[in-house]
């Protein structure tokens, strides 16, 4: 069995994640790097983006939910929005992550998901 391509990228705390390149290509950034090397442009199921990729504002905590989100989103055409979290703190990393990573709709969910959290809970829950 041919695996799909992947890509390894390496989280601010050191940790690493494997994803393949199609959930990862939801990501402009990452995407333009993949257009640069010849090896991740579609050439069979051997194609894979040799080096790690260093995300230096991501931590592993969030690049796991996001990597989770972003293969479901290939894999079904759609955001997991229940995926988002219920937590705050955890979506506004997730929105930041996302922002980094130049997923635009992800980091429009995610603030929209803080904001509807935010307005069911009082001021002094709220700010931080």
């Amino acid at each position: 069995v041919a695996m799909a391509p992947s890509v390894r990228l390496r989280a601010a705390d050191g940790g690493v994640f494997e994803v393949n390149i199609e959930a990862a290509r939801l990501s402009p950034v990452l995407a333009g790097l993949f257009e640069s090397d010849p090896d991740c442009r579609g050439r069979g199921a051997e194609a894979s983006f040799e080096d790690e990729v260093p995300l230096p504002l991501v931590r592993s905590p969030e690049l796991a939910r996001l990597l989770h989100l972003c293969v479901r989103r290939a894999a079904d055409g759609a955001w997991d929005l229940r995926a988002l979290g219920s937590d705050i703190a955890q979506v506004e990393r997730l929105a930041w992550s996302a922002d980094f990573l130049g997923i635009d709709r992800l980091f429009g969910l995610c603030l929209a998901k803080v904001v509807a959290l935010a307005a069911n809970r009082p001021p002094s829950e709220v700010a931080a």
